[in-house]
């Protein structure tokens, strides 16, 4: 797969989580739950994109985590929010994604 499909699938997985945090506050909450374990575990240089996130979380900044230039790109890779879709979604837009390829 090559990086800019990477770049898609993973832009289209923070589109959808995003969709069901605006209208679930508690996706928030577990997307933040995760961020904190991976505080415990992750290196100091991780530590800037971790915050980041922490931050687009709180204030609810989804414009920059669909930022489609580079720095979106940088905290998609960093990111907690696809872990709070359920399995059925993101097997959906992976599936979607490889057919499209």
């Amino acid at each position: 797969m090559h990086h800019q499909e990477q770049d898609l699938r993973s832009f289209q997985l923070h589109e959808a989580a995003i969709e069901l945090m605006r209208s679930d506050a508690q996706l928030i909450r577990r997307a933040i739950s995760i961020l904190q374990k991976w505080s415990m575990d992750s290196d100091e240089n991780t530590k800037p994109l971790r915050e980041e996130w922490m931050r687009i979380l709180l204030e609810r900044d989804w414009n920059l985590a669909l930022d489609p230039g580079e720095r979106g790109k940088q905290l998609r890779q960093s990111s907690p929010v696809s872990c709070v879709l359920p399995t059925s979604k993101r097997l959906e837009i992976i599936r979607h994604a490889k057919r499209s390829a």
